[in-house]
């Protein structure tokens, strides 16, 4: 099996990478927060999964052990499958994720695409108590409160923008702090989608 593949990010698609390894082309699927952090030229290293369905075989990327390791805990829930695990992770940053099944908002994980109400509180029951000892990741988003951030991204799709663009936004916002509203925090992602 494989653990990780380094290589030269030569295009991103959708929901996919095409990584250049020794000469031979590879499609890693990926979640979009993971997505825009890579740029096509440059060298990834990304932590693989080997998905075998039906008559499809996909290899998944990510870029730390800690978002695959939560990938594997959300394919664990019934009912989640690929697909929806890979909207939860694209529609939240790991620590956003984490935050949101700790602290019981299934409306930030039903936020997320192809999850449910009924979904979002099975993920919270079957997972909160795994990853209670889980250390932060260290993004600065970590300390921010969940309803706040999925207020802000909620108020930026309805200005038009995809989950993926206000996500990466509201990442890449650099006067968000632990107090930020909504509001405020939409101010900031605007600035960095305007530029």
């Amino acid at each position: 099996m494989l653990d990780y593949i380094i290589g030269r990010v030569e295009e991103i698609l959708d929901h996919a990478l095409i990584v250049d390894r020794d000469g031979l082309g590879i499609v890693v699927h990926s979640a979009g927060s993971s997505l825009h952090l890579l740029q096509i030229g440059e060298e990834a290293k990304l932590y693989t999964e080997l998905q075998i369905r039906d008559d499809q075989i996909h290899l998944v990327g990510f870029l730390s052990r800690e978002e695959r390791a939560m990938y594997r805990l959300l394919l664990s829930v019934s009912k989640v499958g690929p697909k929806a695990a890979m909207g939860l992770m694209t529609g939240l940053p790991l620590d956003l994720l984490q935050g949101a099944i700790l602290s019981e908002d299934d409306k930030a994980l039903s936020a997320c695409p192809g999850i449910g109400k009924k979904t979002a509180e099975r993920i919270i029951f079957d997972l909160r108590g795994k990853i209670e000892g889980w250390v932060p990741t260290g993004n600065t988003q970590g300390t921010l409160k969940i309803p706040a951030i999925t207020e802000a991204t909620e108020g930026l799709m309805a200005l038009g923008y995809s989950r993926t663009e206000a996500m990466h936004a509201l990442n890449n916002a650099k006067e968000m702090t632990e107090e930020s509203t909504a509001s405020q925090l939409i101010r900031a992602a605007l600035r960095n989608l305007v530029r």
